[in-house]
């Protein structure tokens, strides 16, 4: 039962639900070490279990860029829908933020400065303040979106007011975006409910884009630069850069 409420608390902040063996360990170890802290309880005994061998990053799969390309060009911009999703796919793209952290985004978060707007992370992941400077074209679509949702007068708005809001008409018109519809719309737009797979794409084509690895790991907010590099090297498991010599050399036909 802890467990299960546990998880429940993991999707509602838009993490993974604890799955594996290792991580219902964990859950029940963090409720004995509570226990500890607050003398109700002699001691953790989960200490005493031992954890599986995982291999890092086993599931991490980045998208495919060109495929998102088009799935983003399909977006109905004229639609005050279609600026929400776009504006909010372009920002998970072009930040490699978790699901979380982006969709807690509210106004007060948000530095203006002419036609380019700075994204302020409060609630990132281990209790971090996170930065991103948007490029242009990222901050275009940011405020398209928010301008077609307020008006003008961005400067006006209440700062708790939250950036990504629902437009449904179920009674949660202008109510702030739960993580549940951000991975619908994920789904609709780009063929995966799997917003993270948004954080692998980012990380992997910024790699491809030449990014040194201290770079990527501030972005990402990794603690530290061999967490980043074993990341990495996740998403580029499946690359074979032999892959055509050896289809040569097997005389395998196109």
């Amino acid at each position: 039962a802890a467990v299960a409420l546990v998880a429940q608390a993991w999707a509602a902040q838009g993490e993974p639900a604890p799955t594996t063996f290792n991580q219902r360990l964990a859950i029940i170890s963090s409720l004995y070490s509570y226990g500890e802290r607050r003398r109700l309880l002699p001691g953790n005994p989960i200490r005493l279990v031992e954890r599986r061998t995982v291999q890092s990053y086993a599931a991490a799969s980045p998208l495919d860029v060109a495929a998102i390309r088009e799935r983003l060009e399909a977006i109905d911009y004229s639609t005050l829908v279609g600026r929400r999703d776009y504006a909010l796919l372009t920002v998970f793209l072009a930040t490699g933020r978790r699901l979380a952290e982006v969709a807690a985004l509210t106004m007060g978060d948000l530095t203006i400065q002419g036609e380019r707007v700075q994204l302020v992370f409060r609630r990132a992941k281990g209790g971090k303040v996170l930065r991103d400077q948007l490029g242009a074209g990222t901050s275009a679509a940011l405020l398209a979106w928010l301008r077609a949702c307020h008006g003008e007068d961005l400067a006006g708005v209440a700062g708790e007011k939250p950036v990504w809001v629902s437009l449904a008409r179920n009674g949660t018109w202008g109510q702030a975006l739960s993580t549940r519809a951000i991975g619908l719309m994920c789904e609709a737009r780009i063929g995966t409910s799997k917003v993270h797979a948004l954080r692998h794409t980012f990380a992997h084509a910024m790699e491809g884009a030449g990014a040194k690895v201290s770079d990527i790991q501030a972005r990402l907010g990794h603690s530290n630069l061999a967490t980043t590099g074993r990341y990495l090297a996740a998403l580029r498991a499946a690359e074979n850069p032999q892959s055509e010599a050896l289809e040569t050399l097997f005389g395998v036909k196109r």
